[in-house]
């Protein structure tokens, strides 16, 4: 699936429905998934797939930088990966898993 066939980023739980996912290409509100039987209090299993679901299109950002910028370092011994742009890689890949889930992202 390429992405432009993808429901446009960023996905976001539903304010009057939180176990379902919206997305939005800026005019309008597209439902991307909802989840259903599973419970529905903040920290229900059915919240917190509806969060990772809604960090899918972070999360997927976030792993092609990883990867674009490692395999330029590795194949090229690149000097782009600087500590600082190790940093900026790191929290964007912390701010991804932090939408995705509550747990402790390593310092």
């Amino acid at each position: 699936m390429s992405s432009s066939s993808r429901t446009p980023g960023p996905w976001r739980q539903s304010g009057s429905d939180p176990l379902r996912v919206i997305g939005g290409d800026g005019f309008r509100i597209i439902p991307v998934a909802t989840c259903a039987n599973l419970g529905v209090g903040r920290g229900s299993r059915g919240d917190l797939n509806a969060r990772l679901i809604a960090a899918a299109p972070d999360l997927l950002e976030a792993c092609l930088s990883a990867v674009a910028d490692l395999t330029d370092y590795i194949e090229n011994r690149s000097e782009n990966l600087t500590l600082e742009a190790a940093s900026a890689l790191r929290e964007l890949l912390r701010d991804a898993v932090a939408k995705a889930d509550d747990s402790p992202v390593p310092a």
